[in-house]
């Protein structure tokens, strides 16, 4: 199972090699949420985030996996153009469903969570930590559209 702290341990393998690392924010519960750039920051840059989904927790690995790859075969050419690589986006919801809430320190939390989920069992859970699925929010402008789920 790839855990955030295998996250962090293939990152700071990346960092010492010489990748730019960094956090593009942070999750509901206070964790930095990393990303890794490949290539300069000057030209057209994209953007590839996996993990976003809880249970979908193993597309993270295989979004470091692609990096590497693009490392290997990253053209002369290209090295003005950056990918940013944010291998783990929903980190809380991930920790839900391979450990389960015992690691959330806020009781009514893990209550409010167990309650939403109907049981402690968390491996099927998508949301994150506030019961919001992530995913529901990108064509709908963050809590604007219609389509919009602002409630777990």
């Amino acid at each position: 199972m790839y855990t955030y702290a295998a996250l962090l341990s293939d990152i700071a393998r990346l960092s010492r090699a010489g990748l730019k690392t960094g956090s593009i924010g942070k999750t509901v519960l206070g964790v930095p949420i990393p990303y890794i750039r490949i290539g300069g920051a000057d030209g057209p840059q994209a953007i590839v985030q996996a993990a976003i989904h809880a249970r979908e927790h193993i597309t993270a690995p295989l979004t470091v996996g692609l990096l590497e790859y693009a490392l290997e075969t990253f053209s002369r050419e290209w090295k003005a153009r950056g990918i940013y690589f944010v291998p783990m986006v929903n980190i809380d919801g991930v920790r839900l469903a391979q450990e389960g809430a015992d690691f959330i320190p806020d009781p009514k939390r893990r209550e409010f969570l167990r309650r939403v989920n109907g049981s402690g069992d968390f491996s099927l859970w998508k949301a994150n930590a506030n019961a919001a699925d992530l995913n529901c929010n990108f064509p709908a402008r963050w809590h604007t559209g219609a389509e919009n789920v602002n409630a777990p």
